[in-house]
């Protein structure tokens, strides 16, 4: 199904661009050129180490002495010393 067949307007705020049947060739050659890019990074994700190094950046535990976590900081018990 396209665009075409729904007869509706996608309005895209941040790039200005509202894709309908009226639109230029050019804004839907971009946006069909965007939606490949996009096709492409989905499917190499496993390849780029999305499942092994999922740990990788992840924060300890607990934080570091002297601070608190969220939860800690939203009831008030969390006191960061100098």
């Amino acid at each position: 199904m396209t665009l075409d067949e729904l007869e509706v307007e996608i309005h895209f705020v941040k790039e200005g661009v509202v894709l309908s049947r009226d639109s230029r060739s050019s804004e839907k050659f971009m946006h069909g050129i965007k939606v490949l890019m996009a096709k492409n990074y989905i499917d190499n994700l496993p390849s780029i180490g999305g499942a092994e190094n999922a740990g990788y950046f992840a924060y300890p535990l607990r934080p570091p002495g002297g601070s608190c976590t969220e939860s800690e900081r939203a009831w008030g018990l969390g006191f960061k010393f100098q």
